[in-house]
C-alpha cells in the first residue's frame, strides 16, 4: 500500500513514516521543507517529495503519479509562525 504522509519530515511525521516502513508499506514523504534529518537512517528508504500542501495541482499530480491509497495529514505550521503570519496559518 502507498501512503502519502504530509509533514513527513517533522517530529510526528518522521515517526509515522518509520512505522509505515516497519509494516512493509511504501510511504511517500511530503514536506514543504524537504529536510530529511528527522527521518534518520530510513531517509534512503522513502520517496521524499518537496511540496507545499496549498499547491492543489501539485498534490493532485503526486496522488496520481505515486498511486496513493491513503493520506495521513500531519503538516502544520508551528505556533510561532502562526502568530507571525496568521493569514498563512489559516490558508
Amino acid at each position: 500500500m502507498t501512503t502519502l504522509v504530509t509533514g513527513a519530515t517533522g517530529m510526528l511525521g518522521s515517526h509515522v513514516v518509520r512505522a509505515l516502513l516497519g509494516r512493509g508499506e511504501e510511504p511517500v514523504a511530503l514536506s514543504a521543507r524537504g529536510d530529511p534529518r528527522l527521518l534518520g537512517a530510513v531517509r534512503d528508504d522513502v520517496r521524499i517529495q518537496r511540496c507545499d500542501i496549498r499547491d492543489a495541482d501539485r498534490i493532485a499530480e503526486l496522488l496520481a503519479r505515486e498511486r496513493v491509497d491513503t493520506v495521513i495529514h500531519l503538516a502544520a505550521l508551528m505556533p510561532a509562525v502562526c502568530r507571525e503570519r496568521p493569514a498563512e496559518a489559516v490558508e
